[in-house]
């Protein structure tokens, strides 16, 4: 439709351009693809398809002189586009501004080329020249300004005018209003209709970036690394800590099996999850042809094991043994014959077993280095493999079944996990299948350990970092797990908040300040240790985080609401209103009726130094708000009737004290109080102000135009998560599109919501259904942590239901219903 578009006014004649709002399908020109840039520098971008690359080389000139578009001034400067010119030199310049590309026409052309310039997005108005002709203009210059910030500029070139001469001048004539200014996004080029063509298609492309297969069930992780062709993580505990002293230990380094013609890990083909479940399917090459192969973390069982399996049609193929590189040298030579093996840690105490299996179970193993030698079994074998199993001071181990009833077992298991999930409206079979995937992978992240710490769901699964559980990531998962029905999980990660270890930083001073909860409190000030206890990430300058309280609030009334199951409100509740919701009554700045200063979402620590330091964030008022809405709920329904109107109170004075203090002059919601000058008032956390709807609709769409103008990616259709300038900060930030998804969705905004979701569902679907916590800014490939769960799986599984605005918050829209009118001063209702 686009391309159409183009060639339509084309054919009218003369110096004809066509413009595209970055709003439709078309803004979708630079989604990452395999033709995205690797680098910022545009010139080395990938992309065959432009027949002349515009992207290094530019100069420019502040002013404004007409003559410039047919000779620049003297005056002139390199200047790189992509970037703002504010951070170039130009830091005050709001108004005129001229960029300058000298080219020479390419010696081969076809005869009956038609031609396009592409320029990407200028901000915020434009007149483009080709040796003083004019191209296009986009957006109008003052006296009748109109900015065009958020449109491709895309030009038809005359052929006539382009072959007039072999040196040329390209001439770009800009006004900036306000904020950043500049050729912002997109790589110049000249294209022919068909290169410009395959150019919007290519670009369209989600691919493949992440080449690792995690596992977990709860009580231990592994994973499958496609590109060494072998297993080499093999992790006794899916958190990374179990306490300060006690880290989570990887065995592996190295698994598969060989054959004597060939010892090096064989060719993988076809790696996949079989979808919605824990158990990776895939093919070796071997002597006698392609194996298929299995691999999973038992779920249907309690054992921590990782599991391998091959299915044979002609017997076991010659040679074939488990080649085995373990991580540490104090393990023992192998222990034991036949079938079971055991490689043991004498000063840690750790066992590691190996379990020979096969259909007959008479194939039998001999130890040889660092292998285990299969011996040739029944000829009718149909299934043989290994299992490696973790056990603390050779604690007794129970029988595994035959290997295909082991692989049934856990088929049926997921099976049933899927079955009696909610499912969404699907709009794709990619969705489809990347929702049941992201709903196996918050199971496997949960886990299932007995005592303290079970339930807990880490924010990453390895190889990702953040194998750790924060309450912000966990509620999150919570949400994504009550929409999808799974309330027995969502009962088990809320029951692990009421139940840790907690309360360390009620008093915490730092230079003379006391930044401490300043009372007994339950929910952890950032994140758990394995084993339950609060840890704050920081040492004598650590994170205390005050939305905590307020999610856990929103997560737990969710699922009351939802399920309809009171039971974990009659036995904790106590402590959920003294602990939980009375201490955000006490977080509240009296004066200023918003949340008192924090490390925030984007946990800054509390101490300033570059872009860290407590401040009093928009996010974290606005999860308190929510948190207090739903406590007003549980007190209700747990018969507190003077609690419940002293919260419904407070939500009212932090409503109101939000709208005072944190809407810019603009109009949307800033990321924090402090934070007032342009373009770091700009983040995206602000967007739970939206989806918790704490300001009105049209704060929401002017928060939403913020995000648009400030946060988005040169080369996609995501955000970044604020300006404070990190490399961390700059990425795309995945859990950011999918709640501003969300945001969309409830503002009706059904297009652009769409949009997001199948971009995150497109990369998700190219990467084994696994969702990333960053795309790079680079050439949008999975970074940071892979895979996440809870600002991941979570994320996106509420998103898919929020697409439905009667299944936004239901239990938020009853109890909005019963708000006081917007000009009232909550403090005349106490």
């Amino acid at each position: 439709m686009f391309f159409q578009a183009i060639l339509l006014f084309f054919g009218t004649g003369g110096f004809v351009f066509f413009s595209v709002t970055a709003s439709a399908a078309s803004r979708e020109v630079f989604a990452a693809g395999a033709a995205t840039p690797a680098s910022r520098s545009p010139d080395s971008a990938p992309s065959p398809y432009p027949i002349l690359r515009l992207g290094n080389g530019w100069f420019f000139a502040s002013g404004d002189d007409p003559a410039w578009k047919y000779s620049p001034p003297d005056s002139v400067a390199p200047l790189a586009i992509g970037t703002p010119w504010e951070v170039q030199g130009y830091k005050s310049l709001d108004g005129w501004g001229w960029y300058f590309r000298r080219f020479k026409t390419p010696d081969e052309l076809p005869a009956d080329s038609v031609l396009f310039l592409f320029l990407g997005e200028i901000d915020d108005a434009d007149e483009t020249y080709l040796d003083g002709e004019l191209l296009g203009q986009t957006g109008s210059f003052p006296p009748r300004f109109r900015s065009a910030w958020n449109k491709w500029r895309i030009y038809a070139v005359p052929r006539a005018l382009f072959f007039s001469k072999k040196e040329h001048l390209l001439a770009v004539r800009v006004y900036d209003n306000s904020g950043k200014g500049g050729m912002l996004a997109g790589i110049p080029g000249v294209f022919t209709k068909v290169s410009l063509e395959l150019f919007m298609k290519n670009l369209h492309a989600a691919r493949r970036t992440f080449h690792q297969l995690p596992l977990a069930n709860g009580l231990v992780s592994a994973k499958l690394n496609l590109e060494t062709r072998r297993f080499d993580s093999f992790r006794n505990h899916i958190y990374s800590r179990y306490d300060p002293f006690t880290p989570t230990r990887d065995f592996l380094d190295g698994l598969w099996l060989a054959f004597d013609s060939s010892p090096e890990p064989p060719q993988i083909t076809g790696a996949a999850y079989e979808t919605g479940s824990g158990i990776v399917q895939y093919q070796i090459s071997s002597p006698l042809g392609p194996l298929q192969a299995y691999a999973f973390t038992p779920q249907s069982r309690r054992d921590r094991a990782l599991v391998l399996l091959y299915r044979v049609d002609s017997g076991l193929p010659p040679g074939a043994h488990f080649r085995l590189s373990l991580d540490g040298s104090n393990f023992t030579t192998w222990e034991g014959r036949d079938t079971i093996f055991v490689r043991r840690d004498p000063w840690t105490g750790d066992y590691l077993s190996f379990r020979i299996l096969s259909s007959s179970g008479t194939l039998t193993a001999e130890p040889e280095g660092n292998a285990l030698r299969l011996r040739r079994g029944s000829d009718a074998e149909r299934y043989f493999g290994l299992a490696l199993i973790w056990s603390r001071d050779g604690a007794a181990l129970s029988p595994l079944p035959a290997p295909e009833n082991l692989l049934f077992g856990e088929r049926m298991f997921w099976r049933r996990f899927q079955e009696t999930a909610r499912r969404p409206d699907f709009r794709s079979p990619d969705e489809a299948a990347v929702f049941r995937q992201s709903l196996a992978l918050l199971k496997m992240a949960q886990c299932r350990e007995e005592g303290s710490p079970y339930g807990q769901i880490v924010a990453s699964l390895p190889p990702g970092r953040w194998n750790i559980c924060w309450i912000r990531d966990a509620s999150y998962a919570i949400d994504g797990l009550v929409y999808a029905g799974k309330f027995a999980e969502a009962r088990a990660a809320l029951q692990f908040f009421l139940r840790a270890d907690f309360g360390r930083y009620q008093r915490f001073l730092l230079d003379g300040k006391d930044y401490g909860i300043g009372k007994p409190y339950q929910i952890s000030v950032c994140r758990y240790y394995g084993n339950g206890t609060e840890e704050s990430d920081g040492g004598t300058d650590p994170n205390i985080e005050l939305d905590g309280f307020g999610l856990f609030l929103w997560a737990l009334d969710r699922y009351v609401s939802e399920s309809g199951d009171e039971v974990l409100l009659d036995r904790y509740g106590d402590r959920i209103f003294s602990q939980v919701a009375d201490v955000l009554l006490d977080l509240i700045d009296p004066e200023l009726d918003i949340l008192r200063p924090g490390s925030g979402p984007w946990e800054r620590h509390l101490k300033k130094r570059g872009v860290n330091g407590a401040r009093r964030f928009s996010y974290s008022s606005a999860t308190a708000y929510r948190g207090l809405r739903g406590a007003e709920d549980l007190a209700r329904r747990a018969g507190r009737l003077e609690k419940a109107r002293r919260y419904a109170a407070a939500a009212r004075r932090l409503r109101w004290g939000f709208r005072k203090h944190f809407l810019d002059s603009k109009g949307f919601v800033r990321g924090s109080y402090e934070d007032t000058v342009l373009p770091k008032s700009v983040d995206a956390s602000a967007v739970e102000a939206v989806n918790f709807s704490v300001v009105d609709d049209s704060t929401a769409r002017k928060t939403l135009e913020a995000f648009d103008r400030y946060l988005k990616m040169p080369y996609t259709i995501g955000y970044r998560r604020n300006n404070d300038g990190s490399d961390y900060d700059e990425q795309e930030w995945v859990v950011v599109d999918l709640r501003i998804a969300a945001a969309l969705a409830k503002l009706g905004e059904t297009e652009r919501s769409e949009r997001l979701l199948r971009w995150v569902t497109r990369q998700a679907a190219a990467n084994h259904l696994l969702i990333a916590e960053l795309y790079s800014s680079e050439n949008a490939s999975y970074a940071g942590a892979v895979p996440m769960c809870g600002f991941g799986p979570g994320a996106y599984i509420s998103a898919l239901f929020m697409r439905d605005s009667a299944r936004s918050d239901p239990g938020l829209s009853l109890l909005l219903q019963e708000e006081p009118s917007d000009k009232t001063n909550p403090r005349n209702l106490r």
